[in-house]
């Protein structure tokens, strides 16, 4: 007598909440603004410099890869989303003698140093069209030609690299006024590689 089996398959997942992402970027948008209130008395200043959301959508979720997810995920909602980029430039960036230099320091002289110089590296991004992945720590991650390929991926983030090593060299000769000896001595490390990848999004 045989013995049989009966294989089940798990339930499909729940289908994902695509304006889940907008109302975390409103919370995030009114939490900032909160904050920018109380540091500078009220200034309009987060409006001179584009809102919070504004700059997640453009650096987390631009809005051509939000709308390519939204219909994907229409399409197949138990299916991975991912696509291959053929012909991209991905950058990685990192601070040298950081963690010899943040040892000497208080946590807020730490995060002054990084908001001030990824700040600027932000503003570039934008003027060159770079997608910003991440910052780990004192590495910062950006990437050209996805979502949208683009011809010049290489040469773009070949002037993008330039210009941040020239602005992370002016900024640290200022800090250093505020931050202390040694702050002008940091210099930027950068790793540059083009081809392709796979990118997609984990839910």
């Amino acid at each position: 007598e045989s013995n049989s089996f009966h294989c089940q398959s798990p339930p499909p997942p729940p289908p994902v909440d695509t304006h889940q992402h907008f109302d975390l970027a409103k919370e995030v948008e009114l939490a900032n603004q909160a904050l920018e209130s109380k540091k500078s008395g009220g200034s309009d200043r987060s409006k001179r410099s584009g809102t919070p959301s504004q700059k997640l959508q453009m650096f987390l979720s631009p809005p051509q890869l939000v709308s390519g997810v939204s219909e994907k995920i229409k399409c197949v909602k138990n299916e991975p989303i991912a696509d291959l980029f053929p012909m991209v430039t991905v950058m990685f960036a990192d601070i040298s003698g950081f963690t010899a230099w943040s040892s000497e320091r208080e946590p807020a002289q730490v995060f002054r140093l990084l908001e001030t110089i990824f700040h600027s590296f932000d503003k570039l991004a934008n003027k060159y069209n770079v997608f910003k992945v991440e910052t780990i720590g004192d590495c910062y991650v950006a990437v050209t030609g996805l979502p949208e390929p683009r011809d010049d991926h290489a040469v773009a983030m070949a002037g993008f690299a330039d210009e941040c090593l020239n602005k992370m060299n002016e900024l640290t000769r200022k800090l250093e006024l505020i931050l202390g000896p040694g702050t002008a001595e940091l210099r930027m490390r950068f790793g540059v590689h083009s081809g392709p990848v796979t990118a997609g999004v984990l839910r």
